[in-house]
């Protein structure tokens, strides 16, 4: 069970996204991806790792939201179920986040995730929240930098091998401060295996 929310932040909201919830075994191998890459470049850089229970893929992020829209926002896990099942492969480490993000990069063959980050950015589009301009590029985010410095050709040299990452569940989570950097509560999920009742936490 996630541990509950925090006191609301600023003005009284919360900070929230969707997205997908990783797997025990996918869990696993990232974070032992994360803890070898941090062992190759963490000596030379000031960085800190996301910890295991903070790894997913984000699908669309909407930022700070009131606590009262959250009941709009719930319904759309069940209707957005994927039409099949995910299938994506860890395929490299990148820089993103204006410099300050190492993620681990996925490849997928079906378009499932693409699909999924599509439907969530429309069908919130049509509750007032603004459309990410941005084109959806899956990733696991496992380490932050405090300040903006270029990594990717260290990073380039990283082998990653190409295994499969599987998915728990589909997810409204909440983004919070902690002293050891962000968590993310579920605020509700959707198992993707089994039974398709929306769970709140």
């Amino acid at each position: 069970m996630s541990a509950p929310l925090s006191p609301l932040g600023s003005g009284g909201t919360i900070r929230v996204f969707f997205g997908l919830s990783l797997s025990v075994e996918a869990r696993s191998r990232v974070a032992a991806l994360r803890d070898d890459l941090l062992q190759q470049i963490g000596h030379t850089v000031a960085i800190r790792a996301v910890g295991n229970h903070a790894l997913h893929v984000t699908l669309k992020y909407l930022g700070n939201v009131s606590p009262r829209k959250l009941d709009a926002l719930v319904p759309l896990l069940s209707s957005r179920l994927p039409a099949c099942a995910l299938d994506a492969k860890l395929c490299g480490v990148v820089q993103l986040g204006h410099g300050t993000v190492i993620a681990l990069e996925l490849r997928e063959t079906t378009g499932e995730l693409e699909r999924l980050a599509k439907s969530f950015d429309e069908d919130t589009a049509e509750l007032g929240y603004v459309r990410d301009g941005r084109g959806f590029r899956p990733h696991v985010t496992v380490a932050r930098l405090k300040r903006p410095i270029d990594l990717q050709s260290q990073l380039d040299a990283v082998r990653v091998a190409a295994h499969a990452i599987r998915f728990d569940s589909l997810c409204l989570f909440a983004s919070e401060a902690d002293g050891n950097g962000r968590r993310y509560p579920e605020i509700a999920r959707v198992p993707l295996f089994g039974s398709e009742q929306i769970e709140t936490v």
